[in-house]
C-alpha cells in the first residue's frame, strides 16, 4: 500500500523524485481523489505555447513558471507576482524545502536556456492550507537582462461569473508550457465552497499532474482570476484569487504587497 500511494503522488506531482513524494505527502491513509484526478475535461485541449506565439495569449502565459528542485526536477507550476515573488500552491510548498528551490520562467520549446530565467527561492513569505497558496520571495539565479524580460501577472478582484472564458497556462506532468485556451475552458461555479478544506470554486480547463499553481487566467484581459490546486471526475478545482490578495493584504509586509499589481 505504500509503494501505491507514493506512485500516485508521483503521478500526480509530474517529474518529482520518489523521495521528494514520500516527504510531501504521508504513507498513512488515504491519498486524496484531487491528487490523482486533475482532470481533461471531455476533448483534449492542452496545446504547446508555441502555437500562440505573435498573439497577445501568448505574452499573457509568459508569468507562467515551472516550479523545480536546484537540480532541475519539475514537479509544480506557479506565476510571477512580483520581481522578487512567486506564488504556488501550499502543497506544492510541502514537497521540498525553500533551499532546493527554483523556479524557470520561459520553459519552452524554442527559448533556448540563455533566453529562459531562473530563480532561486530565499524565503517563504506566507502560505495558506484553507486558500493552498504559498507565497515565495526569490533571487534571480544568474542575474542578466532574461530575468526582466518576463512580465508579472496581474490579479483581478473582480467578481467571477459563471461561463466567464480562460485560459490556464501550466507545465502538465512538468513538460515544457502548455495552454487550454478551448471555447469549454470557462469557470464552472463562481461561488466558493469548502472542499478538502479548501476555499474553491470549479473550472472546466484540461490540466494535468504538475499543473498544480497554474495561474488561471482571464482570457480577455489576461489577468489571474483563480489559483488551480485540482480536480475530479468533470471538472477542476481552483481557489478564487481576491480571497488570496486579501489573505496577503492582511498578513505580509506592506512593502511587499505594494509589489502586486491589482486590476479591479
Amino acid at each position: 500500500m505504500r509503494n501505491a500511494l507514493a506512485a500516485v503522488a508521483l503521478f500526480a506531482l509530474g517529474a518529482l523524485p520518489a523521495n521528494l513524494a514520500h516527504a510531501a505527502f504521508d504513507d498513512d491513509g488515504d491519498v486524496p481523489p484531487w491528487m490523482t484526478e486533475r482532470r481533461i475535461i471531455g476533448h483534449y485541449d492542452l496545446e504547446p505555447i508555441e502555437n500562440l506565439r505573435g498573439s497577445n495569449l501568448y505574452d499573457f502565459a509568459r508569468i507562467v513558471a515551472r516550479m523545480e528542485t536546484r537540480t532541475g526536477s519539475g514537479f509544480c507550476t506557479a506565476s510571477r507576482l512580483a520581481p522578487d515573488l512567486f506564488l504556488t500552491n501550499y502543497h506544492c510548498f510541502q514537497v521540498s524545502p525553500c533551499n532546493d528551490v527554483q523556479f524557470r520562467m520561459g520553459y519552452e520549446k524554442n527559448l533556448p536556456p540563455a533566453n529562459q530565467a531562473t530563480f532561486n527561492c530565499s524565503e517563504v513569505l506566507a502560505k495558506n492550507l484553507t486558500l493552498d497558496y504559498a507565497l515565495f520571495r526569490v533571487a534571480p539565479s544568474a542575474p542578466d537582462e532574461s530575468t526582466a524580460a518576463f512580465p508579472v501577472a496581474t490579479l483581478s478582484t473582480a467578481d467571477l461569473r459563471v461561463g466567464q472564458p480562460l485560459m490556464l497556462a501550466s507545465h502538465p506532468s512538468a513538460r515544457l508550457k502548455e495552454v487550454d485556451r478551448s471555447a469549454t475552458c470557462t469557470i464552472r461555479t463562481a461561488e466558493w465552497e469548502l472542499t478538502s478544506e479548501r476555499k474553491t470554486i470549479t473550472h472546466t480547463c484540461d490540466t494535468e499532474g504538475g499543473s498544480s499553481g497554474s495561474p488561471v487566467l482571464d482570457r480577455a484581459t489576461g489577468a489571474v482570476v483563480a489559483l488551480h490546486w485540482g480536480g475530479e471526475d468533470d471538472h477542476n478545482f481552483a481557489i478564487p484569487i481576491n480571497l488570496i490578495v486579501d489573505d496577503l493584504r492582511a498578513g505580509i509586509a506592506f512593502d511587499d504587497f505594494a509589489k502586486l499589481k491589482l486590476a479591479p
